[in-house]
């Protein structure tokens, strides 16, 4: 039988097709790990959102807000892949969560903000600041070798 003949959900998957359709749900489940890591640790979450907003009330709204934006984002990953608005997100706020990591390695504070997870478990590190902001690049280029990948494949179906 000729290849053309195959159907197109019959042939295999290339090594591009599978990181496609398995990095959302990865990418996802890390999002998801993370926002419930940090609802467990809510009082680190809003001691590190208060460096910013500097008041205790809205630093604990900000937190909860923080956790339940972090899950929503993993679960629309994993159960909405092919949108652009969550991977998006993500993104935007893997930035964000970086950019506040070197604000608290360069001014000299080392403060637990509730994040890493599974990474808090394995390693009792005293520079967490430094472990976050490599974490969080290796997720950004992640994202990004996504985006080129899929973009590569096919364009990226639902933009919002």
């Amino acid at each position: 039988m000729s290849s053309d003949f195959i159907a197109k959900s019959e042939r295999p998957m290339s090594f591009q097709e599978r990181v496609v359709k398995a990095a959302p749900v990865f990418l996802g489940l890390v999002f998801l790990l993370y926002g419930v890591s940090k609802l467990f640790d809510l009082n680190r979450t809003a001691l590190a959102i208060g460096i910013v907003l500097k008041n205790e009330t809205l630093s604990g709204a900000a937190a909860i807000a923080l956790c339940a934006l972090e899950i929503f984002i993993g679960l629309q990953m994993i159960t909405q892949p092919k949108k652009t608005a969550p991977a998006l997100m993500m993104l935007a706020m893997l930035i964000a969560f970086t950019g506040f990591l070197f604000y608290l390695k360069i001014n000299g504070l080392e403060i637990d903000c509730g994040c890493g997870g599974l990474i808090k478990l394995i390693t009792e590190a005293k520079d967490q600041a430094w472990i976050g902001i490599t974490r969080n690049l290796i997720l950004v280029a992640g994202l990004i070798g996504y985006f080129v990948l899929n973009a590569r494949r096919q364009p990226i179906e639902g933009a919002t």
